[in-house]
């Protein structure tokens, strides 16, 4: 995976496209956030959905299923248009081309979906605020990171950081910062514009609106710069090379597993496990289960894990 020099030294991630990891997302249902309608064109025969799932799954690592040859007519419909291409064959044809590399990228981001919303699943920022009162009121100065895997447009990180941002008024400031990576390019730019209608803010909890701007004349609320410069965009490849070296005090691993088989969901626990701090939690997505015991996870509550202490040693206590 090429890795920007921008994140090799990505400070707090350190050494510090894809998280093929919307790979999550990789197809359910059609995201209302996408306008894509299907043309003319025919829908893919066997053999061409066939081809394409192919390419998706060793990109993604995401499986297509066979029922899903709709959703690959109106996700890519619009960029055989783009292409001026009038069949799925001659689109096919392009990707087992020399130049098939470069279309990839472009079949991926229409190919995930990016169902999300402000504060999904509000049971797991009530753990984390808790948790960071705890810390933070014996190391007001404590420096933390959180990963959001699989961040979408954006509203996952930013409700991590508007926890965040408020128990940093309380505490005081300090070195804090939320990893947020994504496969798709598009919605990692989207995410990094920080624009979002009101709708969002009217449903985000009435403590944490005020972390919106004010509509704009298109009604669009800016992310307070409080927030935002608290959250690193960064697209990531869950299938290939991570680049951080660092330990995370919680990870937002949530309704992206289960577009894996098994086997790649354990391995992705895994390496996540690995990569939290003594005492650090995992957050998992409502659907989504893991063997918490093989890998010396303790299951905290619903789809919460932690890593166990080590030495006298738990990242929230501060001990």
């Amino acid at each position: 995976m090429r890795v920007s020099a921008d994140m090799a030294n990505a400070g707090p991630f350190s050494p510090a496209r894809d998280l093929q990891a919307r790979l999550d997302a990789a197809l359910g249902p059609q995201s209302a956030e996408r306008n894509d309608t299907a043309s003319d064109l025919a829908e893919p025969t066997a053999a061409e959905f066939e081809a394409i799932a192919a390419h998706l799954a060793r990109a993604a690592g995401i499986r297509l299923e066979a029922h899903k040859k709709q959703l690959v007519l109106t996700r890519l419909s619009p960029r055989l248009r783009d292409l001026g291409m009038s069949s799925f064959a001659a689109y096919c044809a392009l990707l087992e081309s020399p130049d098939g590399g470069d279309e990839i990228p472009f079949m991926v981001n229409r190919l995930t979906t990016n169902l999300t919303k402000f504060f999904r699943e509000p049971h797991h920022f009530e753990d984390l605020a808790r948790r960071l009162e705890q810390r933070l009121a014996v190391q007001p100065r404590a420096r933390l990171r959180i990963w959001s895997a699989g961040c979408s447009t954006g509203q996952e990180p930013y409700s991590i950081a508007m926890v965040l941002a408020a128990a940093t008024r309380r505490a005081g400031p300090g070195d804090r910062l939320v990893l947020a990576t994504d496969i798709d390019s598009e919605v990692l730019a989207r995410a990094e514009a920080a624009l979002y209608a009101e709708a969002d803010r009217r449903a985000a909890p009435p403590a944490m609106r005020g972390y919106f701007g004010a509509p704009d004349a298109q009604g669009r609320c800016r992310i307070a710069p409080e927030v935002a410069k608290l959250v690193r965009f960064k697209p990531l490849n869950l299938l290939e090379d991570w680049p951080m070296r660092g330990r995370f005090e919680a990870i937002f691993f949530r309704n992206v597993a289960i577009y894996f088989p098994i086997d790649v969901q354990q391995q992705l626990y895994g390496q996540m496990a690995h990569l939290l701090a003594p005492g650090g939690v995992l957050y998992l997505g409502h659907s989504e289960s893991i063997r918490g015991a093989s890998l010396g996870l303790e299951t905290l509550g619903q789809t919460m894990f932690r890593k166990p202490s080590a030495g006298g040693v738990d990242c929230w206590s501060g001990a």
